[in-house]
């Protein structure tokens, strides 16, 4: 799951994990942290702990300006999915 920088990767991994996992992305272009959490509540609803969200948070996030509304997404985020697994990482870019 993940922004416009995300695209590719679901491809990228099922390719690494050959047909041992299922893997389905969820990419939303232009979408901020909020946004994005909030698009996929009810598609996470439906996880269990056998499975995995990976959550890619590009750098757009990172601007302070919006920092403290991001940490207030992924806490929210955060407790209503405690009945998955959930791997929050940075995608980090060349500039």
């Amino acid at each position: 799951m993940g922004d416009s920088h995300a695209c590719g990767y679901a491809a990228e991994l099922l390719h690494c994990v050959k047909q041992h996992f299922k893997v389905t992305g969820y990419v939303k272009p232009n979408a901020g942290l909020t946004e994005l959490l909030n698009s996929v509540k009810e598609e996470t609803s439906k996880l269990t702990k056998k499975k995995q969200l990976l959550c890619l948070v590009g750098l757009m996030t990172l601007r302070e300006t919006c920092m403290e509304k991001n940490v207030t997404s992924i806490e929210k985020f955060l407790d209503a999915t405690q009945h998955t697994n959930v791997i929050l990482t940075d995608i980090l870019l060349e500039i």
